[in-house]
Order: structure tokens, then C-alpha cells, then sequence
């Protein structure tokens, strides 16, 4: 008896590769090119989830509109919640609120 043969998609961590990773993700999307399981390091697990969501263009778009804001990520991100990301505004706040 055969058995499916199972994909994986390794995605690396950093903001520069990330970013690059997510355009690689989107046409992939596109594409409906897809992988049974999706594991990532840093921005790599940050990306991977927007692609098995099906999010095209989301990394692009909330980067661009949330780099310059506080409460994204940085340096106030890590005072204030111990984190360079901070979650709840992107995990929870972005999804649910804005």
C-alpha cells in the first residue's frame, strides 16, 4: 500500500530574506502551489502563517503602512512588551480592531 508522500516548506528567519520570502510566498499563492506543513524561523514563521492563511500581499501591505508606527515592532516593542514584535498589536489588535 502506497502512502502519500508529504511536502514541507522551510522558510528562514530576517527581515531582508523575509521580505523576499513573502513575494516568493505570494506567487506560490498565486499559483495555488501549496505544502502539507509550513515551518519558519523569526519572520519566516510570521510569513508562513500569512501564506497557509492564503493572505496575498498582506506581509507587503501592513509592513509598509505599520513600519514607522510604535507599536508594530522596535525598540519601544521590546521596553513595553519584552518583545522586538509586538503580538498583541500585530495578532490581535491589526486583525480584530483595525
Amino acid at each position: 500500500m502506497k502512502t502519500k508522500q508529504q511536502t514541507a516548506l522551510i522558510l528562514e528567519g530576517g527581515a531582508m530574506r523575509g521580505l523576499y520570502s513573502a513575494g516568493v510566498l505570494d506567487v506560490l499563492m498565486k499559483n495555488k502551489i501549496g505544502f502539507d506543513v509550513v515551518y519558519g524561523v523569526s519572520a519566516g514563521a510570521l510569513f508562513g502563517l500569512n501564506y497557509k492563511s492564503r493572505q496575498i500581499g498582506r506581509v507587503l501591505r501592513y509592513n509598509l503602512k505599520y513600519a514607522n508606527n510604535k507599536n508594530y515592532m522596535g525598540l519601544y516593542s521590546l521596553i513595553t512588551t519584552g518583545n522586538i514584535m509586538n503580538k498583541d498589536f500585530c495578532f490581535k489588535k491589526l486583525v480584530y480592531e483595525l
